[in-house]
């Protein structure tokens, strides 16, 4: 590890400074901004799909559900513990695993 006389490390502030992108540090459990994701919104509260995290195949599956960015999605319903999460997308509801509903980056309205 770099010591401090090396000039690697600068010390700002002790305070973190909030960054004005949203998604940068989301998974070190700190949430930029008003995205998180699905998994971390209270049953029964809508929200707008901001981003979708994950592959061609993630894309293409919630594609094909109609969970795009910029669609609004209700949370059904969704155990604090494990087990599937209930959306509905418009008039139809479909229920996800957790793994693929952490992908799922959402804004939460103010």
């Amino acid at each position: 590890m770099p010591n401090k006389s090396s000039g690697q490390f600068v010390l700002i502030s002790k305070r973190a400074e909030v960054s004005p992108q949203p998604l940068v540090g989301w998974w070190q459990g700190g949430h930029v901004g008003r995205y998180l994701p699905l998994t971390e919104v209270a049953s029964g509260e809508t929200v707008s799909v901001a981003e979708i995290h994950g592959g061609h195949g993630v894309h293409r599956r919630l594609s094909a559900l109609g969970i795009r960015p910029g669609v609004m999605v209700r949370k059904v319903s969704g155990s604090f513990v494990g087990g599937p999460v209930v959306l509905q997308a418009g008039a139809t509801q479909t229920a996800l695993g957790r793994g693929i509903c952490a992908k799922i980056m959402v804004e939460v309205p103010e």
